[in-house]
């Protein structure tokens, strides 16, 4: 067996343990093996079903294999790739091993990469095969990061042992997994989460959405997000089936995927729900529910949809309280429903959200701490701005995305939304740009316009926003391939053209 290469951090240790401010819970994954053994848990992309009983045996044989590692509870497990079954099986693994999966997006820059690890500090890292492949650099930080502990392989093929009926109890307090926040305004941080943040989420989730054993839902968000990890464990909390998109669909889904694989919900981001309208502007099959988020939703695809007979929540969410924050029946106008039952919200006197609940993470991670994500107060800081209105909440922007433009606040969002009314507009992003003359100035990334659209843009703009929210620059951008946008980086471009 291999020895550790370093000991975990105190407080993760300290946070695992299970004599120290416990509070033991059924295994929710042994609970549904107990009462649905022969429910259909997941659907691999070849169509495979997996039941509740084989996923709780692969779960066990991994832990089992994860202690042979040589890996312990408080340690930290990386996780370089994409969703695959072995990496739904060590999340899963996670609840009784005590050992912390920190997914990582497979497609970032080496560079970046780099930096989440050394945030992190893992004991050990797996990377998976398609990660090397598709990216050369994944293979050359692979071999960089050769460590005394080899992640193991999940083995699928040891028998099913029948006789073990019995519950699992396992430590809800307990940090179980890490995901980094986008970094769209800044460098990217990693939240800390427990089973109770997860499963307090998946309950209040059940209210809006309903979800019960034979409903369907895709996996068509990354589990580096907390968008995809989210849908995970609803499905585990539900008794419910998480069905991975085939190799062909990836996670791009399309109306006659969906209908072949009896979906019955689905969580979209805007640039999925315009593809999908855009191939095929009718109802899959047997679609009960589509949830949105991720960003703001344009409101000419929130109608599209309604037209096509799709039954569409908004939402509003973040990493740090373990996705939903409020939902809502979509209304459009950047509306985005009430708060879930498990979450307490309240605006500042400068309109920012403030929140709290059971479903706020432990906090952010910085190797070897765990620091708190609340205020003097108990309340988090969310910087996103928000209104009260029609008996709910609508977001009006980020609080880093106002800026000063010859004496007045210029809010980001606001342009973005104004772009995105007309009907060739399909993405924007506008960041500002330093100016000698007005201090900052807006610049406005979309797709590919002509002249004649862009002139009708700026008088658009200038009628409902005023002249300084005019953008001084335009510059073409590709269809974003994340979940939101990198501003700090456009920022970066911004500047070239303005400077």
């Amino acid at each position: 067996m291999a020895k550790l290469s370093a000991k975990p951090s105190a407080e993760l240790a300290a946070k695992a343990s299970a004599d120290l401010n416990a509070e033991l819970i059924p295994c929710p994954l042994r609970n549904q093996r107990l009462q649905h053994p022969n429910e259909i848990a997941l659907v691999l992309a070849d169509g495979t079903d997996v039941s509740y009983q084989k996923l709780d045996h692969w779960v066990t044989q991994y832990c089992q294999q994860l202690a042979e590692s040589g890996l312990t509870k408080g340690d930290r497990l990386a996780w370089i790739g994409p969703n695959t079954p072995e990496l739904i099986v060590a999340i899963l693994s996670s609840m009784r091993s005590g050992i912390a999966v920190i997914p990582i997006n497979y497609r970032l820059p080496e560079s970046v990469q780099q930096k989440m690890l050394k945030t992190i500090s893992p004991i050990a890292t797996w990377v998976d095969e398609q990660a090397k492949v598709e990216r050369r650099s994944a293979s050359k930080l692979s071999a960089q990061l050769a460590m005394p502990i080899q992640v193991p392989k999940l083995k699928t093929d040891v028998p099913m042992d029948s006789a073990t009926t019995h519950p699992i109890m396992v430590n809800s307090k307990q940090p179980i997994n890490m995901l980094f926040t986008s970094g769209s305004s800044g460098n990217p941080k990693a939240v800390v989460h427990c089973l109770t943040n997860h499963l307090t989420s998946a309950n209040a989730s059940q209210q809006n959405i309903p979800l019960k054993p034979g409903d369907r839902w895709l996996l068509s968000l990354p589990l580096f997000h907390i968008g995809g990890m989210a849908i995970l464990y609803r499905c585990l909390n539900a008794g419910a089936t998480l069905v991975l998109p085939d190799n062909e669909q990836g996670t791009q889904p399309s109306t006659d995927g969906l209908s072949q694989r009896g979906i019955s919900h689905l969580s979209l981001v805007n640039t999925q729900l315009y593809r999908l309208l855009k191939a095929q502007p009718n109802k899959p099959t047997h679609l009960k529910y589509l949830l949105l988020g991720g960003s703001a939703i344009d409101d000419s695809l929130l109608e599209k949809a309604k037209a096509a007979g799709l039954h569409c929540f908004t939402s509003y969410g973040m990493t740090e309280m373990s996705s939903q924050i409020c939902t809502g029946a979509a209304q459009g106008n950047n509306w985005v429903g009430q708060p879930l039952a498990c979450t307490e919200l309240q605006l500042s006197e400068q309109a920012e959200l403030q929140v709290k609940g059971d479903n706020l993470a432990l906090g952010y991670y910085t190797h070897p701490t765990i620091k708190p994500l609340t205020d003097d107060n108990g309340w988090f800081n969310t910087g996103d701005l928000a209104e009260y209105a029609d008996g709910g909440y609508r977001i009006t922007g980020r609080r880093d995305n106002r800026f000063v433009c010859g004496g007045e606040n210029i809010q980001a969002e606001a342009i973005e939304r104004c772009l995105l009314k007309h009907s060739e507009i399909t993405h924007a992003v506008v960041v500002p740009a330093p100016d000698a003359e007005w201090g900052q100035v807006p610049v406005a990334f979309t797709n590919a316009v002509s002249g004649t659209i862009r002139t009708k843009l700026i008088e658009t703009v200038k009628d409902q926003l005023g002249a300084l929210a005019v953008p001084r620059q335009w510059c073409e951008l590709t269809t974003p391939t994340g979940i939101k946008p990198n501003r700090a980086a456009l920022q970066k471009i911004a500047r070239t053209k303005i400077c």
